[in-house]
C-alpha cells in the first residue's frame, strides 16, 4: 500500500474533526508527512518518491495523535493520545470501508478466472513487458507501481470518469499480501 499526501489529506479531513484547525491543521500534518517520509535511509523502488507506505501510514498515524493530543495539551500520555485518536477519529472513520470487496467482486470471480485461464501468454508478455525495470540483476522480476501506471497509461482507458489518481489504489488492491 502506498498513499500520497493529497489522498492522506482527504483522509483525515474525513475523520470525525481530526484536523480542527486549533489543535491540529492541515500544515501540521503536511509537516508529518515530510518527517515520516524522509525518515528513510536508502530508497526501495518498492516505495514511491513522496509516497508513505504501510509501516509509515501507521509512524504518521502515532506522530499526528501526539501532535494533537499531547502537543495541544489533552493528556501527557503517548497511549492515550493514540486512544484517543484511534477511538474518536479514524476508527469510525475506517469502518466504513471493506477492503476485501474489490477482491470479492472484481478480482476472484469466475470472469477473471476464465480469462487467466483462457489468455496465459498473452498475459505473461504483459507482464514481462511492464515489469521488472526495478528489480536487481538475478533477482526475481516485480512489478513496481510506476510500471503498473505506465502499462495502464498505454491502454487509453484514462478519461473524466477514471483518472491517474485511481491507478494506485487498484495496484494496491491487487497486491497479494
Amino acid at each position: 500500500m502506498c498513499i500520497g499526501i493529497n489522498t492522506l489529506t482527504e483522509m483525515i479531513n474525513s475523520c470525525n474533526g481530526f484536523i480542527d484547525n486549533q489543535t491540529f491543521k492541515t500544515s501540521d500534518l503536511d509537516l508529518e508527512f515530510v518527517a515520516t517520509n524522509s525518515s528513510q535511509s536508502k530508497p526501495n523502488p518498492r516505495n514511491p518518491e513522496r509516497q508513505l507506505i504501510r509501516y509509515q501510514l501507521m509512524e504518521i498515524l502515532v506522530r499526528i495523535a501526539i501532535d494533537k493530543f499531547i502537543k495541544g495539551g489533552h493528556t501527557k500520555s503517548y497511549a492515550e493520545a493514540l486512544k484517543l485518536a484511534f477511538e474518536n477519529h479514524f476508527i469510525p472513520f475506517l469502518k466504513q470501508f471493506d477492503s476485501g470487496k474489490f477482491r470479492r467482486e472484481r478480482l476472484w470471480n469466475e470472469e477473471c478466472d476464465n480469462t487467466f485461464k483462457r489468455f496465459p501468454k498473452i498475459l505473461k508478455a504483459i507482464y514481462s513487458k511492464y515489469s521488472g525495470k526495478l528489480a536487481l540483476p538475478g533477482a526475481v522480476s516485480y512489478m513496481s507501481l510506476e510500471e503498473f501506471i505506465e502499462m495502464i497509461m498505454l491502454t487509453g482507458i484514462i478519461d473524466d470518469k477514471f483518472g491517474t489518481r485511481e491507478i494506485s489504489p487498484f495496484f494496491n488492491l491487487a497486491m497479494m499480501t
